[in-house]
């Protein structure tokens, strides 16, 4: 997490950016959340897409989703994992299942949706992430709910009705943040701002002229 705090400063700083609003989505909420809680001087108002306070929180809704999959997929991603046989169709085939329904639920996914899928560097999500319901990496036990009445400037959060993010870790990242305000896009899973775009732009859009920034 540090490394990726410093590589943020070190982006905005090459870009003079002396004062802006930060959105975060899914991970990149973590890093906004940790980032933030570094009050950095001129962070105008911060985006909270999809993302949660809390790992451990998210670990157990994560595993719960995947275990409700239908057509025993649940249990097939489980065995493989198990037996290090995640390269087996029946594995992806499966995974598949849990990402058409929780994470993008437009099919076929959305050319840059899928562009930036296969760009995910899986040697970096495995040493920080891990399984989605098995958090092994280095961000397992990351949880900063007791800190978020830290935050002293505008939020907005934002998820899906049907994101693997759900309400039950998304409600206390709210509550925790006085004033935040949070936004549920109703025909939408983890990726709301591709799923509903229009919506999505115009509800980031106006929650910035809100803030006068």
């Amino acid at each position: 997490m540090d490394t990726f705090v410093d590589e943020l400063k070190m982006v905005r700083a090459a870009l003079d950016l002396r004062e802006m609003n930060l959105l975060g989505h899914s991970w990149g909420g973590w890093l906004a959340l940790q980032y933030a809680l570094g009050r950095p001087a001129g962070l105008a108002s911060l985006t909270l897409a999809s993302t949660c306070a809390s790992i451990p929180a998210y670990e157990k809704q994560a595993r719960r989703l995947k275990n409700s999959l239908p057509d025993n997929a649940g249990a097939i991603i489980d065995r493989h994992e198990a037996d290090a046989t995640t390269d087996d169709p029946e594995y992806m085939l499966a995974f598949r299942i849990y990402n058409a329904t929780y994470v993008c639920r437009v099919q076929p996914l959305p050319e840059h949706v899928k562009h930036s899928a296969m760009k995910i560097s899986e040697t970096v999500y495995g040493a920080m992430l891990g399984a989605e319901w098995n958090i092994t990496g280095n961000l397992a036990g990351w949880d900063v709910t007791d800190r978020l009445r830290e935050l002293d400037l505008p939020v907005l959060v934002t998820s899906g009705r049907y994101d693997e993010m759900t309400s039950e870790v998304v409600q206390p990242l709210v509550a925790g943040i006085s004033g935040a305000q949070w936004i549920v896009f109703e025909h939408s899973a983890h990726t709301a701002l591709a799923e509903e775009p229009e919506h999505y732009r115009h509800a980031v859009a106006t929650f910035l002229d809100h803030t006068g920034r």
